[in-house]
C-alpha cells in the first residue's frame, strides 16, 4: 500500500493525510501467517505489529554477526 502512495501525487484529495503522512518513511511489519498463506498461497496478510528500522540496533546486529563468523 505504501508504494502505491508513493507513486500518487502529494496533492491527491482521495487518500487521507493520515495515510499520505506516511510517505517516505520505512516500516518493519510483523505478519501473522496462516495455514492459508503457507499451503494455499493467500496473499493476504495480518499486520500484528509495525516498527520503525533502527539503525544503531541494525548496526550492532551486523557487526556482532561478522564477530561470530570470524
Amino acid at each position: 500500500m505504501i508504494g502505491l502512495v508513493n507513486r500518487l501525487s502529494l496533492a491527491d484529495n482521495d487518500i487521507p493525510s493520515s495515510i499520505q503522512s506516511l510517505r517516505g518513511n520505512n516500516f518493519v511489519f510483523k505478519l501473522k501467517l496462516s495455514s492459508y498463506n503457507l499451503k494455499d498461497g493467500l496473499e493476504n496478510f495480518t499486520v500484528t505489529k509495525l516498527f520503525r528500522p533502527d539503525e544503531e540496533l541494525e548496526l550492532q546486529y551486523t557487526l556482532h554477526k561478522e564477530k561470530e563468523v570470524k
